[in-house]
């Protein structure tokens, strides 16, 4: 997804925080693109603030996240394949999960 989309999203979730970082890294993103583009060499790692500003985002709006997330990664543990590398935000991965549990394929 790209920030701009990412920037929607939360607006529409209404974590107008989350929207405005979205719409920040947006900027700095086209700035970046700019500057290199003129043949200005500016590097900006910005996977940590982003990793910061979801974090907050996700404990801001929902201060049990771990202990779901515990529970999303003990389900697929449950589950009679093996599955490397589920994710809690994968649309997809819920899916499996509740596929497994409407067919019972859990241990």
């Amino acid at each position: 997804m790209t920030y701009t989309e990412l920037e929607r999203a939360a607006y529409i979730s209404g974590n107008t925080v989350l929207a405005d970082a979205y719409a920040a890294l947006e900027r700095a993103e086209t700035l970046e693109e700019t500057l290199d583009a003129g043949g200005i060499d500016v590097s900006l790692d910005l996977s940590p603030q982003i990793d910061d500003i979801q974090a907050k985002a996700i404990k801001d709006n929902c201060p049990d996240y771990e202990a779901y997330k515990q529970f999303f990664f003990a389900c697929f543990a449950h589950l009679d394949a093996h599955y490397p590398c589920p994710e809690v935000t994968s649309d997809y991965d819920q899916s499996v999960i509740f596929d497994a549990i409407e067919k019972g394929d859990i241990k």
